[in-house]
């Protein structure tokens, strides 16, 4: 008989062991009907290239207690810790899937099924012990825990594997958030937004998270107001979290620049939609955010720091005696926080909570009408934004041919701000036009960033008692500015003179 597709819904945790008896105890404190061990060994198949991954298909062979049985799971879509996918089940007596057995509108319809068949190989194993809880909650609603450690395995190797996963079995989506929110008490708990199958994928191609600067988000001209918003506002979060896998990994400090930036994108959508979706400002994980901002605000200090820094202190070698002032950025780069305190941040009850909170606050919303915003379209809306903040930034920089070094300075935040709104909304319009007139600001933006750099140095000299190392500084200085603040003018002036994008 072949099985109706289930919509699976879960959320995911990454989970450290050693807390195992504290989830007990959160569990204990709900009505469970039915709990059980299982010894679970899964074997993910594809074809040497890809052919399943390429169709945004899945496909596992599960092995518990004698049976078998293979699983489809769709292309889905991943808020948060939020799981939402299609998903196909149908038992099987062998080791190797079966396709035909799958109901034929799964597949497009030139695949040729028993040929795609002929081409699978088993690609990664995941092997884990599962305990599982039945909770019966109110609403009749019911919540499967599953608590799983074990391994992931490939031919490149094996990476361990511990999680937590409430799925809803039937009932109010709401109640999965109540169950979590109380898991996401425990220490070291993390909301994961990647699957078992996406870490083994990765490891299959031996991949690992590397962090990558923030993309445009992909809005596109039939979007409402409504879904347009939701989408920048997954958007940021997801690369927030992706970041965050990168930092608990590696602990790669551009991953913590990476996650501060995410973090604005989303602060700047709050100021974009705010006046359109009121709700905005009541959400429950505004404080949060703004909490988050507090938290990693330092690591942009830490980036010029960094800059000045690289290739062993490449851009103050012509300094006289730089060694001192290496030395003085160091001591400030050690006052900053460290990486356990960053990791303690990733992983903090607040962290998860606001998570959780982003992402019901998020399902919510799109459940929502809005009958003011449908009035206003996302071309029309978008034109207007990028209208008000860039003539802001133009009239402040038509202010004088020749603006000085702090009049670029005191607008740093306004032009981050309009570069942030670009990543909202350029994806509507002509990317080569979009592309033009970017690089001319971002030519600007970095100019803004040298002169931080310069600011470190600048500040250091006020302290040297030297009067002779205190004057090689000041013209060492004074060059430096020169050339920055010449080039700086020159791209205000070719950047003014650049028709805006939005409007061609």
């Amino acid at each position: 008989m072949v099985k109706l597709m289930e919509m699976e819904i879960e959320i995911k945790f990454l989970f450290s062991m050693e807390f195992e008896q504290q989830l007990v105890e959160i569990i204990n404190q709900y009505n469970f009907i039915s709990t059980k061990k299982q010894i679970l060994n899964n074997v993910y198949f594809d074809t040497l290239d890809l052919s399943l991954r390429k169709m945004d298909i899945g496909l596992r062979v599960r092995h518990c207690a004698g049976n078998a049985v293979q699983t489809i799971k769709l292309a889905g879509r991943a808020i948060g810790g939020v799981h939402q996918r299609p998903e196909y089940n149908e038992p099987i007596t062998g080791k190797l899937p079966v396709l035909a057995s799958f109901r034929r509108d799964i597949w497009p319809e030139t695949c040729d099924i028993s040929a795609l068949e002929a081409r699978l190989i088993p690609l990664f194993s995941t092997d884990f012990e599962r305990r599982t809880w039945l909770l019966e909650m109110s609403d009749d609603t019911l919540i499967e825990v599953a608590y799983d450690k074990g391994f992931i395995t490939t031919n490149e190797g094996e990476i361990p594997l511990c999680e937590i996963e409430l799925e809803l079995i039937k009932g109010n989506i709401d109640q999965l958030f109540v169950v979590a929110q109380n898991i996401a008490t425990l220490p070291q708990t993390r909301l994961s937004n990647v699957s078992k199958a996406q870490r083994g994928y990765m490891l299959a191609d031996n991949l690992s998270f590397k962090p990558y600067p923030l993309s445009f988000a992909k809005l596109h001209s039939e979007m409402s107001l409504k879904n347009s918003l939701l989408c920048t506002l997954q958007h940021g979060l997801q690369h927030i979290q992706y970041h965050e896998n990168c930092y608990m990994l590696d602990e790669q400090e551009s991953a913590l620049i990476e996650i501060f930036k995410g973090i604005k994108f989303l602060h700047q959508n709050i100021k974009l939609y705010q006046h359109v979706f009121p709700v905005l400002l009541k959400a429950s994980w505004i404080s949060d955010l703004h909490w988050l901002v507090r938290s990693f605000s330092w690591t942009e200090s830490k980036k010029v720091n960094a800059n000045l820094l690289e290739n062993k202190a490449f851009y103050l070698r012509k300094l006289s005696k730089s060694k001192k002032i290496v030395k003085h950025i160091s001591m400030q780069n050690s006052r900053f926080p460290d990486a356990q305190a960053c990791r303690d941040i990733l992983t903090s009850c607040r962290y998860a909570q606001f998570v959780l909170n982003f992402t019901q606050w998020l399902i919510q919303l799109e459940k929502e009408q809005y009958t003011d915003a449908s009035n206003t379209s996302i071309s029309d809306f978008s034109i207007k934004s990028l209208t008000v903040i860039w003539s802001e930034i133009k009239s402040k920089m038509a202010h004088a041919e020749k603006l000085p070094m702090s009049y670029f300075m005191d607008n740093k935040g306004l032009f981050e701000s309009a570069l942030l709104t670009d990543l909202s909304f350029g994806c509507l319009f002509d990317k080569q036009e979009r592309d033009n007139y970017r690089d001319l600001w971002l030519d600007i933006k970095q100019g803004i960033d040298a002169i931080e750099m310069l600011e470190v140095v600048s500040d250091f000299t006020e302290y040297e008692l030297e009067i002779s190392l205190k004057v090689d500084y000041q013209k060492w200085l004074h060059r430096k500015q020169e050339a920055l603040l010449n080039a700086l003018q020159q791209s205000q002036q070719q950047a003014l003179l650049k028709e805006a994008y939005w409007l061609v």
